[in-house]
């Protein structure tokens, strides 16, 4: 039976989405700002490329944003929803769900991003020397485009998950010396598929990418292994009272 003071199926994915969506939305408008900012200065003492100075600038920090967001769940989130009655189980349900769509939304926001770079460029092709390499070589290339970007933004919201989680259970000292491993599914990700800045730290290093048949399951493992992390630090994750 269902009361007032018990949670419903779709509550916490509601209540995330609703007490993130001024920051998610807040985060993009600022950066599409800067970005304009910075093509604009780049075009005005005449960059010879100023779009993708700007394209660089914009398809980078999302993930990062991401993996703050990650933090947050379980250090501000958690706490507040174990302490009005859901129980763990709905929150790690809830949560996996919202970390998909969340990741899934900033991919599509990439793309658009990268239609509107290509606008301004005269072209729908991808320069990887500009702007580091990409499993997609033209910006019609939906598919491959959101599964670049919603595949990097998922394992880094996981990774903030980790690192939220082991602070607020073991201490800032502890949670420390985990942020390593809690980072260990990222740059694992960030390796195999070798794309954006990463795919320049790649090559320095006289590496190539993996082929998708080694590299997929590999990126796989990585998602899961972080889930796995975030699982095992929040199925007893304890309320502190102060």
């Amino acid at each position: 039976m269902t009361t007032r003071s018990t949670p419903t199926t779709g509550n916490v994915l509601t209540a995330l989405i609703r007490g993130l969506r001024a920051v998610l939305i807040g985060y993009w408008a600022v950066l599409i700002v800067v970005v304009l900012a910075i093509w604009f200065v780049a075009f005005i003492f005449g960059a010879s490329d100023a779009a993708g100075t700007a394209g660089w600038s914009f398809s980078n920090p999302p993930k990062y944003f991401l993996l703050a967001t990650g933090v947050m769940l379980p250090t501000i989130f958690l706490p507040m929803f174990l302490i009005h009655g859901v129980t763990r189980r709905r929150f790690l349900v809830d949560g996996g769900i919202f970390a998909v769509l969340v990741s899934a939304a900033f991919a599509v926001a990439h793309w658009i991003g990268l239609l509107i770079e290509g606008f301004l460029l005269g072209t729908m092709a991808v320069d990887h020397q500009a702007n580091g390499a990409h499993l997609f070589d033209s910006r019609g290339q939906v598919l491959l485009v959101l599964l670049e970007f919603g595949v990097l933004g998922l394992v880094h919201l996981l990774a903030g998950v980790i690192i939220g989680a082991a602070f607020y259970r073991l201490g800032w000292l502890r949670g420390l010396f985990l942020i390593p491993v809690a980072l260990l599914p990222v740059v694992v990700t960030e390796l195999t598929m070798a794309t954006g800045w990463v795919s320049g730290a790649v090559e320095a290093l006289g590496l190539t990418r993996l082929s998708a048949v080694v590299g997929t399951p590999i990126v796989l493992l990585s998602i899961l292994a972080a889930a796995g992390g975030c699982l095992l630090l929040i199925r007893d994750l304890p309320v502190r009272s102060a």
